[in-house]
């Protein structure tokens, strides 16, 4: 029967083994990288400040009569993070450069990896939409407005209902007299503009126009379908201005159509698509007659809710980003990650034997189920998800962990090696659920609430979560079920190496208590130092931290979490390009040599890791990246339909060149570039350069400046964190109340209150670098210092109710209890942090100088949360089970209660006495108003 059962347990492993080997591949193959990991895109926009006077006062009285506000005293950022927020997208590096005192130069630039051309397309829609929507007739002779509140419902202007499985989108009709009206002027405005001249071929209202005259010709005096159809057609607009005519937009009795105008008319809409039931509008097509899907129908009706900006916003370009974290990073990560489980897989078979071996099992097939879930919900694999993955990780060795330490107490005793097996798994299983549930239910909330990449985070708590649980737990018990059945004592590494057993036999028995009633050896004093340390440290450091850095921020700001500067140069040929400035390379060298010869002032511009030579050395000096350089040259129709093109370079810079001043009377080095790029030739790679030369120069759209690049997301996703810290604690320590009592809430709450003052006030004093990754070590520190802090108090509980002491515990047994689950949690919760340790030093090879952070800020969180969840949380708990009565507040609800019982009873008694009856003993007519209520 042993063999028969140690089969099935064999088989049992090589079926884990198989399902993990065989169906890797397949997983890597599926799963969605992000910018970190992939090619990513830069969407780059045009902000200009609203010219409130190009509105028409009578069609839209709020943009018209809107504060005329300069760019610099809008909140750009919240207007656009709102915007990603729609948008779906959760791992993106936005921001904004800021331009001049005359609102010239701003533009957004985002960066994210989209899942699909379809995304890319979503995103760029929502980003662009601004001002108001109007719905327009043909010719422009009749429209509505929803900036004056008529038609549409201003509220809630689109939905996505389905027909079938089919999305639709809908405009939501508020007025039908409204449309009603609409509905006349669409079939007069057609009528009095079907013989329009065109130069477009590509419109709607083009083929219908041609089909008519054809028809005519033909003699038939019926109204074609077309013409039905064009009697019904009427066009949404957004942003729509005094100068944005339909004319412009189709080229209707013009010799041009100018594609900027176009591109604001998002389709055309038919009425015999309207619903005068629900008063809803079909939208059945796009723009280009294409049907919709589920993804770009919501993005379409998310981008039609979405509030103005208060500014106008042009879309530029994209760029191409490279791989941040280099094209390797995606291989390092699959190969380091995997080999930092197989390392600590190794060390819990050093040390449990076979039940190591199992817990090993366990642990990979942990992390191949939630990385296949992770995938399926449609997440992507992100720094965020792995440092989430590397929590969970450290959650599955942790129970582990635990059913072992408990079965070989169990073994201690004397019991058989079969029953202590099933009393360590009993004795577990309720710690594991406690554990489990505080972060599935504490990442669900906090996921809700979360923004950006920190819903990634979350997201893989909670799909993580469900699954260590499921898997450690029965996949673990399941295995040591097969091995240990039948057996009583053996020599076997079921629980432990033989040695080990021996070398823990001789170990001497440290004093560990923390909790005694003798007050003389109670360490109150440790309480009191260890509570109020971190409230003066953060006292302290902070307001120091923010008046010595003096730059607003309390952090250290780096990498793409601090303010940069760029420098723009944008210039207009008509007619040809300017072909001797076409390459990142050539730009490079053109302004290293425009420095060097320049007859306006000298300046010298080095490559970062480049040094001056020694005739250059008295020279103004600025450093520039590279990588961070963008070459783009835009097509273009000018009001006349002629073409032109735009030349724009970007290249990040180490200062304000609009400050750093140059050798010839106090101009700065935009100013010699710019008179030097407008007057002087200049040879580079033995071609003379001057745009300001060449015939097709235009001198008003020339833009030479050093701007700002401030990072949107760094107060967006700070605020988000310190939000998340205090949340996930919060929802924590409810648990803890509902399922441990108010003591351990309230030592629950207080520890963590403390946790997070010490770990920011650390993070201030050491000022380690603070990155967009940093958060998430923050945010893991937090979730492992709850799942300790349930652990202990968890093993309390069932300590207290397993002495049979629940109720009557007096100060030696709490205090002993204390004691008691303090050591016996010591192998489970050292085991939590010293993996969760060793599985973040596996993904310091993807990036290790972006990554040091996060990993430094864990590491030095795990001081004070050790020092708070030992020296300060399990002293508090004592003080409050032993010395604080909370009989008060129980008596306090129960005379409420009484009182309340007491009150309705009253009532009810008082009600049947106002009853009168003329006589008791005979029938009694019901009188009902207005029937039987006969008055003389």
């Amino acid at each position: 029967m042993r063999f028969r059962r140690f089969l099935a347990y064999i088989v049992m492993v090589l079926t884990v083994i198989c399902t993990i080997g065989f169906n890797t591949s397949r997983l890597l193959d599926s799963k969605t990288n992000t910018m970190e990991f992939s090619k990513g895109t830069q969407l780059v926009y045009e902000i200009t400040k609203r010219d409130n006077t190009a509105y028409d006062q009578n069609y839209y009285p709020n943009l018209a009569r809107a504060q005329n506000l300069d760019l610099y005293d809008i909140d750009v950022q919240s207007a656009v993070m709102k915007r990603l927020e729609i948008a779906g997208v959760r791992n993106a590096e936005v921001s904004l450069v800021k331009g001049g005192d005359d609102n010239r130069g701003y533009q957004l630039r985002v960066n994210f990896s989209p899942l699909s051309t379809n995304e890319l397309s979503n995103v760029k829609n929502i980003l662009s939409m601004t001002g108001s929507l109007s719905v327009v007739v043909t010719g422009d002779d009749y429209y509505f407005t929803v900036d004056k509140g008529e038609l549409l419902n201003a509220s809630r202007i689109a939905d996505l209902i389905y027909d079938g499985t089919t999305p639709v989108p809908v405009l939501n009709v508020a007025n039908t007299d409204d449309y009603d009206k609409l509905v006349d002027e669409a079939k007069k405005a057609y009528d009095n503009h079907k013989n329009d001249t065109t130069t477009s071929s590509d419109n709607v209202s083009s083929l219908i126009k041609r089909s008519s005259i054809k028809r005519a010709a033909e003699g038939e005096e019926e109204e074609s379908e077309e013409d039905k159809k064009g009697r019904g057609t009427v066009y949404l607009w957004y942003n729509k201005t005094v100068n944005d005519t339909f004319d412009l937009a189709f080229g209707k009795n013009s010799k041009y159509k100018v594609q900027e105008v176009n591109d604001k008319v998002l389709l055309p809409l038919y009425t015999t698509d309207y619903d005068s039931t629900t008063k809803q509008w079909k939208i059945t097509k796009d723009k280009d007659g294409n049907d919709f899907n589920v993804s770009t129908a919501r993005a379409f009706v998310n981008m039609l809710n979405c509030p103005d900006y208060g500014f106008d916003i042009r879309y530029l370009y994209s760029n191409s980003m490279t791989v941040p974290f280099g094209k390797n990073s995606n291989t390092t990560a699959i190969i380091a990650i995997p080999v930092a489980i197989g390392i600590v897989s190794l060390i819990l078979i050093l040390l449990y034997g076979f039940a190591g071996f199992n817990a090993s099992l366990s642990l990979f097939l942990t992390a191949f189920l939630s990385m296949v879930l992770f995938v399926t919900l449609g997440f992507e694999f992100s720094i965020a998800g792995i440092i989430g993955f590397v929590v969970i990780l450290a959650l599955s060795v942790f129970m582990s962990v635990s059913y072992i330490s408990r079965t070989r107490l169990e073994l201690k005793k004397g019991r058989r090696i079969e029953k202590a097996n099933k009393e360590g798994f009993r004795k577990s299983v309720i710690l594991s659920l406690d554990v489990t549930a505080v972060t599935f239910f504490g990442s669900i909330f906090s996921f809700i609430l979360a923004k950006g990449m920190y819903q990634t985070f979350f997201g893989m708590l909670i799909v993580g979560s469900l699954v260590a649980f499921l898997i450690t737990v029965f996949l673990n018990y399941g295995l040591n079920y097969f091995l240990c059945k039948g057996v009583s004592i053996s020599k076997m590494p079921y629980f432990s190496w033989p040695f080990l057993s021996l070398i823990e036999k001789k170990k001497k028995e440290v004093n560990l208590d923390l909790a005694t009633c003798n007050k003389k050896r109670f360490t109150l004093k440790t309480l009191l130092v260890t509570g109020f340390l971190p409230l003066v440290l953060l006292a302290v450091v902070l307001p120091s931290a923010y008046a010595i850095k003096g730059d607003g921020h309390l952090f250290n700001n780096s990498d793409d979490f601090k303010s940069t500067y760029v420098l723009n140069i944008d210039f207009r040929m008509n007619t040809e390009k300017y072909e001797k400035l076409e390459t990142d390379r050539d730009y490079i060298q053109y302004i290293k040599d425009l420095g060097k010869s320049s007859e306006f002032g000298k300046f010298l511009a080095l490559e970062y890791g480049e040094e001056a030579g020694e005739e250059y050395k008295d020279l103004p000096v600025f450093y520039f990246s590279s990588d961070d350089l963008y070459t783009n040259i835009l097509e273009k129709n000018d009001e006349k339909n002629l073409k032109y093109y735009v030349k724009s370079f970007s290249l990040k810079v180490d200062r304000d060149l609009s400050k750093v001043v140059v050798f010839s009377d106090g101009m700065t080095v935009t100013d010699s570039i710019s008179l030097a790029m407008v007057k002087q030739n200049i040879t580079s790679n033995d071609v003379e350069i001057c745009p300001g030369l060449d015939k097709n120069y235009v001198s008003e759209d020339f833009l030479v400046g050093c701007f700002v690049n401030q990072p949107l997301v760094i107060t967006y996703y700070t605020g988000n964190l310190i939000l998340m810290f205090f949340l996930f604690s919060i929802f924590a320590s409810i648990y803890t109340l509902i399922r441990f009592g108010l003591s351990t809430f309230i030592t629950h709450v207080t520890s963590g209150t403390l946790l997070s003052a010490s770990v920011i006030s650390l993070l201030a004093l050491f000022q380690i670098p603070y990155n967009g990754f940093t958060g998430f070590a923050v945010l893991s520190a937090i979730v492992i210092f709850n799942v300790l802090i349930v652990s202990i108090f968890g093993k309390n509980r069932a300590h207290i109710k397993e002495k049979g002491l629940k109720g009557i515990a007096s100060r030696d047994d709490k205090a002993c209890t204390i004691n008691t689950i303090f050591k016996e949690s010591l192998p489970s919760n050292i085991a939590l942090l010293l993996s969760s340790v060793m599985l973040l030093i596996s993904i310091l090879p993807i990036y290790t100088s972006t990554l040091m952070s996060p990993f430094s800020i864990y590491l030095i969180s795990i001081v004070p949360m050790v020092v708070v969840s030992v020296l300060f949380s399990l002293p508090l708990f004592y003080i409050l089970s032993t010395h604080i009565s909370y009989s008060y507040i129980k008596n306090k609800y129960i005379e409420f209660r009484d009182r309340h019982k007491k009150n309705k009873e009253e009532k009810a008694i008082k009600l049947q006495k106002e009853i009168k009856y003329v006589d008791e003993d005979e029938n009694h007519e019901t009188i009902i108003p207005g029937m039987n209520d006969f008055r003389f």
